[in-house]
């Protein structure tokens, strides 16, 4: 299973000027990344409780963050002086994901196809790497 997203970045509504439509998608933006912050905060110190269920991003993202999966963050800078401040927040967002620890496992599922191994049954045997 792959899942690639691509997370927009935060808005900041004084620097942009937005119109009203634009406003709402910015509020919406910069929840879901609060509650993506949320649930790495929530990892990083190894909380009983990880609030998934506080957005739909974190919801579909759930089997990518703290579990046994491979996980990858890039993080695009700017090397406007104008953008200094937006590219010290994502990289500090950043160093904050690096904190949550995946133990990383490949998982293969092999279905067995002779029928005289097991009576006339096809088999189905999972395996884990660790």
């Amino acid at each position: 299973k792959i899942i690639i997203t691509d997370l927009a970045g935060s808005e900041r509504l004084k620097k942009t000027d937005p119109d009203a439509e634009t406003q709402r998608e910015s509020i919406e933006i910069n929840k879901s990344l609060t509650a993506l912050g949320d649930v790495i905060e929530a990892l990083t110190k190894r909380q009983k409780m990880v609030p998934y269920r506080n957005h739909k991003l974190t919801q579909l993202m759930q089997d990518a963050l703290g579990g046994t999966a491979k996980t990858l963050m890039f993080v695009n800078c700017a090397p406007s002086a104008s953008n200094l401040e937006e590219t010290l927040t994502s990289l500090k967002y950043a160093a904050r994901a690096k904190g949550v620890i995946n133990h990383a496992a490949a998982s293969h599922t092999a279905l067995s196809t002779d029928a005289t191994a097991n009576g006339g049954w096809a088999s189905q045997t999972q395996y884990s790497a660790r």
